[in-house]
């Protein structure tokens, strides 16, 4: 809890200008390639325009972007094993007071932008398209973390954009390269948990994507939280609540998560008049009750910074 409160106690940063931000060094870009690009600008106001794709189920279209079309996958009587928190994900469990998970089914936009992300057969994270080829997620989804961790093996990686269950309605994409910050992959901070991974296709295009935006005041502000928890195998779950807190690395909510969540966007509906309508990532989640606060799940805050890294990453050849 003092952890809590001294993090907290930095949130009226969040009402300095843009301008007079500083980049934070633990927000250095990092790549599975050596490198990670420019440094992130932080007096640029930057954002990520979201799409909402053609949504087409055509499987010359799909298989056009470069995704391939698997076979229906059983479950495993057991369920799933999530290799970031243990069998099922009952390790990373946090269900606040009740549980408020609702299923949700991917045919329709933004449900269909957020993927399963699967590591040697077995569930892993959650993730979300920001670009054609492009998904947004927790650092521990690409990186072990410190500076005896490793980068996880981008070969033995599968993502899933809008998995349904056993069926996959839009296919199967790899992941040619991943990237994270220096505050994850050398000090394992946990308020710089966040990264991104390439894909070989370009299914974005189909399924859409978030858009990104920081969000200077976000205390009551509406959230949702979209995944794919390990007790409900391969299935889409989202729980809805308000931000509660903040500080200028991260958000606290009481939306429930369960282990297999991480990485999944924090989003909502951005409440300006804005020239392009969609859904908007405020944070990427990353934690649950006990790492950041007593009564609350916790993302890494999408800053301008980090919008930034996001971008450059993007854009990277």
């Amino acid at each position: 809890m003092q952890n809590l409160v001294r993090y907290f106690l930095i949130c009226a940063v969040a009402t300095v200008p843009i301008s007079a931000a500083i980049a934070a060094p633990g927000d250095n870009p990092v790549s599975s390639h050596g490198g990670g690009g420019p440094m992130p600008r932080a007096e640029i106001a930057a954002t990520v325009s979201p799409s909402a794709g053609t949504g087409s189920t055509s499987l010359a279209e799909i298989q056009a972007s470069g995704a391939s079309i698997p076979a229906q996958q059983p479950f495993p009587p057991n369920g799933l094993a999530t290799v970031a928190y243990g069998s099922a994900g009952k390790r990373g469990e946090s269900l606040i007071n009740w549980d408020s998970r609702t299923r949700a089914y991917t045919k329709n936009y933004p449900t269909r932008a957020i993927v399963f992300i699967e590591y040697n057969g077995n569930h892993l994270c959650t993730g979300f398209m920001y670009a054609s080829n492009m998904v947004a997620t927790a650092g521990h989804c690409v990186h072990t973390g410190g500076s005896s961790g490793a980068w996880r093996n981008k070969n033995l990686m599968k993502v899933y954009a809008g998995r349904d269950g056993t069926a996959s309605p839009f296919g199967s994409c790899a992941v040619t390269r991943l990237w994270s910050v220096v505050g994850w992959t050398r000090n394992k901070d946990f308020r710089y948990d966040y990264g991104a991974m390439r894909l070989n296709c370009t299914i974005g295009n189909t399924v859409g994507w978030f858009g990104m935006y920081t969000h200077s005041s976000p205390t009551g502000q509406p959230a949702i939280i979209g995944g794919y928890p390990g007790d409900k195998p391969r299935d889409q779950w989202t729980s809805a609540d308000k931000i509660r807190q903040f500080s200028t690395e991260m958000l606290a909510y009481r939306m429930d998560t369960v282990g297999g969540h991480s990485g999944s966007p924090i989003w909502h509906d951005r409440e300006e008049a804005t020239a392009t309508n969609g859904a908007w990532a405020i944070g990427v989640h990353n934690y649950g009750v006990g790492a950041y606060g007593s009564n609350t799940n916790a993302s890494a805050r999408l800053t301008s910074v980090r919008i930034q890294n996001y971008i450059n990453w993007r854009n990277a050849p």
